[in-house]
């Protein structure tokens, strides 16, 4: 991936590498998937061509292909001079059985100034460790269904929820981060230093924070806008493109003493090695915070959802929340839901008093209330009190959730138990955003704390059935519906 200077003041624009690698592939396997990996780690836009003469299947090879996290694009092609007009590469990536100076595939790519390169990508390199970044085979729990049945919660009832999703609007104000999962492969153990040594293979980026939840809520079908910050950087470029892609309404504000979150997770397999925290929370400007309270308060009779989601770095500072929701106190349509996650920093749940919804997890409830010893019901019900919301969503990880609701006339119901869905999840991180856009959109499109709850746990179940953050779709929802009420 390279950069390159446009003025003096050092703005980047991106160089777009391609990479080329292009076959048969009548029978996808695990050294296409190894040279696929080698290919994408010389560029940063891969592409794969597929001969629709000799492929028995085309159709099936670019579904495959297609699937293969890596791969940005598949091209079907009957001349390599035409592919090669078409996807105009910087570089092309051959097997090593290629190898021979006379070959004229060879001749031809040379002939245009093409780079060409041969390989086979690294023994170490298995496809079973991306398998679930694409896996839509949800594991469900038995107890999930047994709440459907007892709750009477019928499957048409929830698909007209779903359908009155695309006439929504809503509007996420929080914390861009960018979600960075490295790959990587052990080496042995340091001769200097008693530690296992690991070397990178691959890695790919997922938007996180307010833009994955903004993107869940995009994929579903509502009308979304943004508001968030990123710094000067490379980091800040790429997420600004990929919500460009999605055709996400954004507004980004942009903080040149802060760089843009980005969060990795070096990765062995499925366990986790090392994470790698690139942030800071600890500058503020006083008129890029009124850029954010302008934006959020812009046009409130034309939204039916404000959400907040913070992280505590920096872009939902207490100044920032307490005005947008003063700002919003009126508008008794707008349904206003805030999630403060923190894990390693230190986050405020007390800065979105007065929200009508609140999410959080068992962890930040006790720490805000300063109580280890309450059952979880009574640590619903006092934060619902000291944080003087009527709703409450108490996340409790593979337990699934609790939420609190009240009457029409104001007094608290007893708290209600949802389970969750999946039994064998396989990466925990984004569970809290695909709940909180799910539960946000299904309110706002007319169902109530009980259906929607059972939406949120039903979108955080499909999340975590695969690695990083990708917007889910209705028809992911719809899949898993089916294997519930046709069970």
């Amino acid at each position: 991936m390279a950069y390159s200077k446009v003025d003096e003041k050092s703005e980047l624009i991106l160089i777009m590498t391609t990479v080329l690698v292009y076959g048969n592939f009548i029978n996808v396997h695990v050294g296409h998937f190894r040279l696929f990996e080698f290919a994408k780690s010389l560029g940063n836009n891969l592409v794969v061509g597929i001969h629709e003469q000799e492929s028995s299947n085309l159709h099936f090879s670019k579904t495959i292909l297609e699937a293969i996290p890596f791969i940005n694009l598949t091209r079907s092609f009957s001349s390599l001079n035409d592919l090669l007009e078409d996807v105009k590469p910087d570089i092309v990536v051959r097997g090593f059985e290629h190898k021979d100076d006379k070959d004229s595939d060879n001749l031809l790519i040379q002939s245009k100034g093409i780079k060409l390169f041969f390989g086979a990508g690294h023994s170490s390199v298995t496809q079973s460790d991306y398998d679930n970044e694409w896996s839509n085979n949800i594991p469900i729990r038995n107890s999930f269904r047994s709440y459907v049945s007892t709750q009477n919660i019928t499957e048409s009832q929830i698909i007209e929820v779903l359908k009155r999703i695309s006439k929504t609007r809503v509007r996420v104000v929080g914390d861009l981060i960018v979600d960075e999962y490295v790959n990587c492969k052990p080496l042995g153990i340091s001769q200097e230093d008693p530690f296992l040594v690991f070397s990178p293979t691959y890695s790919r980026r997922f938007l996180g924070g307010a833009a994955v939840v903004a993107s869940h809520c995009k994929s579903l079908g509502a009308q979304v806008e943004l508001i968030t910050t990123i710094g000067e950087d490379e980091v800040g470029q790429w997420a600004n493109s990929e919500l460009e892609k999605l055709e996400i309404d954004t507004k980004i504000v942009v903080n040149p003493y802060r760089p843009t979150v980005l969060k990795q997770r070096f990765k062995s397999g499925n366990q986790t090695v090392f994470r790698l925290s690139h942030l800071r929370s600890d500058v503020s400007q006083a008129n890029l915070e009124s850029q954010i309270i302008l934006h959020a308060l812009k046009s409130l009779d034309d939204i039916q959802a404000l959400i907040f989601s913070d992280f505590a770095y920096g872009c939902l500072t207490k100044e920032v929340a307490s005005k947008i929701l003063e700002g919003i106190r009126n508008f008794r349509h707008l349904h206003s839901i805030a999630d403060s996650q923190t894990s390693s920093q230190v986050g405020s749940l007390v800065k979105f008093k007065g929200v009508k919804i609140i999410s959080a997890t068992e962890h930040e409830a006790r720490h805000e209330l300063r109580n280890e010893s309450d059952g979880v019901a009574v640590i619903t019900e006092r934060i619902a009190n000291y944080l003087e919301v009527d709703r409450v969503i108490l996340k409790l990880g593979a337990d699934g959730l609790l939420f609190r609701d009240v009457f029409d006339d104001g007094s608290p119901k007893p708290p209600q138990m949802v389970p969750s869905i999946n039994v064998s999840p396989i990466d925990p991180s984004g569970a809290g955003d695909a709940l909180l856009a799910m539960t946000s959109l299904s309110l706002s499109a007319g169902a109530n704390l009980r259906i929607a709850t059972l939406l949120g746990s039903l979108t955080a179940g499909i999340q975590v059935s695969r690695r990083g953050n990708i917007p889910i779709t209705f028809d992911e929802i719809s899949k898993v519906l089916s294997s519930i009420y046709q069970y």
